[in-house]
């Protein structure tokens, strides 16, 4: 290397690269990228690539484009250290209405809203669901499957709401004490039994939420609902739920 190399190489600035890709891994073209204390933004190309020059510390990042819900993330920088600063960023489409959206290994996946129905038998009422197996539900292949929940709910109001996810089973009869003894009901109704846990998390955008399984789930029937409006639990008024919330919403784990 002579004496003009080395000094070019010695004078030239670091760059922090960056890497923005959606959530199947494809690079993302045209995205906004800001780095915070830098003065201009920068577009992604066809491979999802940006840079900035690198600074000294902590640096934090944000990329918009529309259509995909923005991301933040950060990386650090020393000047002693020999490899230079890299930043990968992962976004997620915007659902294109509200719901409950499972995240595929493609694409989204709308889940289907169902009425609860509700069967009385003496003086017990067992809610629960028709029809699911057949068209209305979702399958999914993943056992941990992540969802995008859309909603125009504020943040206290979603929190409010006691969302829950359970594991469905069909009941074709059951038995119920009467004042003669025994009496089998028919059911036909697919109700739930154990909870799931899951974690939700607000995205950058305040009326997106992202919702993760925490263990892996069995294959079968599960759904959302919210306010145990599927259980046999005291619920909430139902005048103070959200229409959209007195659904329940239904996906196959197979």
């Amino acid at each position: 290397m002579n004496i003009l190399s080395l000094f070019l190489a010695c004078s030239s600035p670091t760059l922090v690269d960056g890497q923005v890709n959606d959530i199947w891994g494809n690079p993302v073209e045209g995205v906004t990228a800001s780095m915070q204390g830098a003065d201009n933004k920068e577009k992604t190309d066809g491979n999802g690539e940006f840079s900035f020059t690198a600074k000294e510390g902590k640096m934090s990042f944000r990329a918009d484009k529309s259509g995909y819900i923005p991301v933040l993330a950060s990386t650090s920088y020393k000047k002693e250290d020999e490899a230079s600063p890299k930043i990968n960023m992962v976004m997620y489409p915007d659902p294109e209405s509200k719901g409950f959206w499972a995240i595929g290994s493609s694409k989204y996946i709308q889940l289907q809203s169902q009425k609860i129905h509700e069967k009385e038998a003496n003086l017990n009422t067992i809610k629960g669901l028709h029809q699911v197996g057949k068209k209305e539900e979702i399958r999914l292949k993943s056992p941990k499957p992540n969802f995008v929940f859309r909603t125009d709910l504020r943040k206290e109001q979603v929190t409010q709401l006691g969302l829950q996810i359970h594991r469905l089973e069909f009941v074709e009869n059951r038995d119920f004490q009467s004042l003669t003894g025994i009496k089998t009901v028919a059911v036909n109704l697919w109700i739930a039994t154990d909870e799931v846990k899951y974690t939700m998390k607000r995205m950058e955008t305040e009326d997106r939420y992202l919702v993760q399984v925490t263990e892996p789930l069995k294959k079968g029937i599960y759904c959302f609902h919210s306010n145990n409006v599927l259980t046999n639990k005291d619920s909430t008024d139902s005048r103070n739920i959200p229409e959209e919330l007195l659904l329940a919403y239904p996906f196959e784990i197979h």
